[in-house]
């Protein structure tokens, strides 16, 4: 069995939010937890119970995920949020007001909307 591990930088509120939130998403894709970050529209009713037992499990991961890839400063921050959703809304909030500036990486300019937009699709 091949394990691949993916070293993501902590984010402690004073580096770059919007490339540690491309990251964090990138992770959070690849290990199969993306949808905790999507609003939960669907009625719990209408799923079994080991559907709602998976969606369950899921959640925690997606939290665990993003609380293990904070530093303690931005922690303190989203301490009291106990979803996925919830931190990562916070942390938006928090830090998201940058997100439409441009930066500089070897020589490039690259808008974060940009790159995002390139993400998401």
């Amino acid at each position: 069995m091949v394990t691949t591990r993916f070293d993501i930088e902590k984010f402690s509120g004073k580096t770059d939010f919007g490339l540690w939130r491309i990251k964090m998403k990138a992770l959070l894709v690849h290990q199969g937890l993306a949808d905790a970050l999507k609003d939960d529209s669907s009625s719990d009713e209408e799923e079994s119970s080991s559907t709602q037992a998976e969606r369950a499990k899921m959640m925690e991961k997606a939290h665990s995920a993003i609380i293990l890839c904070l530093g303690d400063k931005a922690l303190r921050e989203v301490s009291k949020e106990s979803t996925a959703k919830g931190v990562w809304d916070k942390l938006e909030s928090l830090h998201g007001q940058d997100l439409g500036k441009s930066i500089v990486y070897e020589a490039e300019a690259v808008c974060i909307q940009d790159v995002a937009s390139a993400v998401s699709s």
